[in-house]
């Protein structure tokens, strides 16, 4: 099938990461809790709550909130307040997820003004975890698309207040649109990675023990095979009004957690480890937009597009970084470099010893784009193989790829309830493309291809690995580049921008 050229772009057009001084914290602190009292009354939960939350934090940072007689002292209005004010921020939300119930969405949201409230949000009271020291004082806005460039200048210019402004890059699922008939539908890349002969040596470890994040589209949590690998499910929207439930809402990460590590069988659906899985649902339940496609008979084809929700994004980066898991699958990616924060949490991973896991991206026919999170230095970046040992007709190249997987028809775990896979397309009288008749998913157990695919071979082999070696990713690398498998198409390199290394053999990286 023939993707059509659809213009791919790398940034949200409607979203702004800033980053604010502590000296903000005045600013905001004394409007909110003015606001707060004409309000609702300065004896309130919610005024006191405001109140005790901007003292602890300004001190917190050195920076003092006055009070006199009761009454706020009034300070500088900052550049965020005004552009709010005018209608060219319509929402602001701290990054870092509020600390108290008393300083709620909610409850800003009977104030009517998200910028003050959200900057006191935006301040823990204390700098204790990897996640306050990176994201303290950040806020994502959601801006008027026609005044993007008015709020971004205004900010900047904001010298007291604003440290740093930034662009959100968007982040997409990497599984490319299906490649016809697919064939084989056992699970061959079982295998094909060494795992099958790994696991008959003497003390095999199935890494029961071992953490690993999948950052994706959620999980069927109630799928059997997937229920005792499941440790956490975080899917909790961002604020409210942000629609984020319980479902998968395209199967993709319940595919990927089960490649990672389904409890099935040998010659069925099973995972490369028994890892302990905590699952992290980085995209709400919204559709971004369509993308379509025809087969070689000119039927049209159309499929849903979903982007990572910038906010559920950095907070499931944070919380892996705070709790310090040993694994992190990232099946995602976007042809623009991250944003400092992004930057600095995938910083932090590595050089606590977490070993990062990302896909190479599925743009061949488009020149291979680099593709991040997979090209940060130290992340293992992940290309994908077809049954014949060869570069896959979609898999990215690229110097910093480190390995190949399987990645064309993996058979792997698929919601056990109904869901739409893709949309036969209609061509409407001005050329526009609609979504028809519904291709429903199969369900229970399925494949799909891509570099998302095999991304996950990786993060179950690492499972593995740590289980029997301890965690750290210099280690993890060294091994990959010791024990993966040459191929004939490597011409005899012991490294390529196709392959990396070669192809993940686990039998020798557990050697």
């Amino acid at each position: 099938m023939e993707q059509q050229p659809v213009d791919r772009p790398q940034y949200h057009s409607d979203r702004i990461l800033v980053t604010l001084r502590p000296e903000a914290l005045r600013a905001a602190g004394t409007e909110a809790i003015e606001m707060a009292r004409t309000l609702t009354g300065s004896s309130t939960a919610f005024a006191s709550g405001v109140a005790e939350h901007t003292e602890a934090a300004s001190a917190a940072f050195g920076v003092s909130v006055g009070d006199e007689g009761g009454e706020a002292v009034t300070a500088e209005r900052s550049a965020l307040s005004y552009l709010e004010e005018v209608g060219a921020i319509r929402r602001a939300e701290p990054v870092l997820a509020p600390s108290r119930p008393s300083i709620s969405a909610s409850e800003s949201d009977l104030i009517g003004t998200h910028s003050a409230i959200a900057t006191v949000e935006a301040f823990p009271e204390s700098v204790q975890l990897p996640s306050q020291e990176v994201l303290a004082g950040n806020l994502i806005l959601t801006v008027d698309p026609a005044r993007v460039d008015e709020v971004y200048s205004g900010l900047s210019a904001d010298k007291k207040h604003v440290a740093d402004v930034e662009r959100v890059p968007i982040r997409r699922l990497l599984s490319p649109l299906p490649q016809g008939a697919r064939q084989p539908v056992q699970p061959w890349h079982l295998s094909r990675s060494g795992l099958l002969a790994a696991r008959q040596k003497a003390g095999f470890d199935d890494a029961a023990s071992v953490r690993v994040a999948v950052l994706d589209t959620g999980i069927d949590a109630d799928h059997p095979m997937l229920q005792p690998a499941i440790a956490r499910y975080s899917y909790a929207p961002p604020y409210p009004g942000v629609p984020s439930g319980r479902r998968d809402i395209s199967s993709h990460g319940t595919h990927v957690s089960g490649t990672i590590a389904a409890h099935g069988a040998d010659n069925d659906v099973d995972g490369v480890s028994r890892a302990e899985l905590h699952i992290f649902k980085i995209f709400d339940d919204q559709v971004d937009r369509l993308s379509y496609f025809t087969d070689r008979s000119g039927a049209i084809f159309v499929s849903d597009e979903y982007w990572v929700d910038p906010i559920m994004y950095l907070r499931a980066l944070s919380a892996c970084a705070d709790d310090n898991i040993e694994i992190v699958n990232l099946s995602i990616g976007g042809e623009a470099i991250g944003d400092s924060r992004e930057q600095q949490l995938f910083a932090r991973l590595v050089n606590q010893g977490q070993i990062v896991v990302a896909a190479m991206g599925n743009e061949r026919d488009t020149g291979s784009p680099t593709s991040w999170p997979a090209a940060y230095s130290d992340v293992i970046a992940v290309g994908a193989l077809n049954i014949n040992d060869e570069v896959a007709a979609f898999s990215n190249g690229g110097d910093h790829i480190t390995v190949s997987a399987p990645g064309t028809d993996i058979m792997a775990t698929m919601p056990t309830y109904d869901g739409v896979e893709f949309w036969r397309g209609r061509e409407n009288a001005d050329g526009s493309i609609t979504r028809d008749t519904p291709i429903p998913w199969d369900k229970y157990r399925g494949t799909m291809s891509g570099t998302s695919m095999a991304t996950p071979i990786v993060s179950g082999a690492a499972s593995l690995w740590v289980a029997k070696n301890g965690r750290g990713h210099s280690a993890f690398t060294a091994a990959l580049e010791n024990s993966s498998r040459k191929l004939a198409q490597m011409g005899g390199l012991n490294h390529t921008v196709d392959h990396g290394w070669g192809c993940l053999d686990i039998e020798r990286l557990l050697t």
